[in-house]
């Protein structure tokens, strides 16, 4: 029996598949409908495993030699309408004035970033030049201590 995809539909997953006769079990061919509903599947960022699960079929009947190019178009297609979708969307927050999602949109379209101001005041930089200094001699008497020395070197 066919599981029912949609209800408000009524579309089962008979409906989503040819039935191609073959010696055994037939055949199931992805149909219009079927890509359909992997697109909009794919537009949601489904998993192939998701897809497959909604469909009521196994994975490898997607992936087999007879839809896997299909296949692969559809959740390209779709995945590529979702990221169209969701630029739209946060476009649209953008204008209509999140300054957040400007924000994020600036950087990521126009190359823009926050700027870092590193510098520092004179006494800042001279007690840091103090401190790599002191740093400097204890490494250089660490180097310069024969094995089994016992002293400490400050």
């Amino acid at each position: 029996m066919a599981r029912t995809i949609d209800q408000k539909k009524k579309i089962t997953t008979d409906a989503c598949f040819n039935k191609v006769p073959t010696r055994g079990r037939p055949k199931l061919v992805i149909n219009d409908l079927g890509k359909e509903i992997i697109e909009s599947l794919a537009q949601c960022f489904c998993t192939e495993e998701e897809i497959a699960a909604v469909l009521d079929v196994d994975i490898d009947t997607l992936k087999s030699k007879a839809n896997k190019e299909t296949f692969s178009e559809c959740i390209k297609k779709g995945q590529e309408y979702g990221k169209a979708s969701l630029r739209r969307w946060q476009y649209e927050k953008a204008k209509n004035g999140s300054t957040t999602m400007l924000i994020w949109l600036g950087k990521q379209l126009l190359g823009q970033k926050d700027k870092l101001d590193v510098a520092g005041d004179a006494e800042q930089l001279k007690h840091l030049d103090e401190i790599l200094g002191h740093m400097k001699e204890r490494a250089t008497a660490a180097d310069n201590l024969e094995g089994g020395s016992d002293g400490d070197v400050q």
